[in-house]
């Protein structure tokens, strides 16, 4: 990965995206929230990310097929490198939750009317 300033010497002038919701979709779908290079949980920052984000220019690793891809924020990322599920894979899902507990003396929403009479 190249650094910083090597990122910021090829941007594009421009942001990237709109606004943050834009960004959010896009990270959340096929960017940095599931990248390799950008894992909050290891404390691992992809300076790509950090350049976009920060001085408002568009990574030259980041590019689109089309102008309408750039106008909805429809990047494809040189150096993105899905991560493989957080769960190590293979074991055995979440069990379903059971029903809540029942506390003596609870009441129902059905009580509740009953207690409070007619309107």
């Amino acid at each position: 990965m190249r650094t910083s300033e090597q990122i910021i010497a090829d941007s594009r002038p421009g942001t990237a995206f709109s606004n943050h919701s834009q960004f959010d979709h896009w990270a959340s779908n096929r960017g940095c929230y599931i990248c390799r290079n950008d894992d909050a949980a290891i404390e691992k920052w992809c300076p790509i990310l950090g350049v976009a984000l920060s001085i408002g220019r568009t990574p030259a690793e980041w590019t689109t097929m089309t102008e309408k891809d750039h106008i909805y924020g429809n990047y494809t990322c040189s150096e993105y490198d899905e991560r493989p599920d957080d769960d190590g894979g293979g074991g055995d899902p979440e069990p379903e939750p059971g029903p809540p507990p029942v506390i003596p003396g609870q009441l129902t929403i059905g009580d509740l009317f009953e207690l409070a009479g007619p309107p």
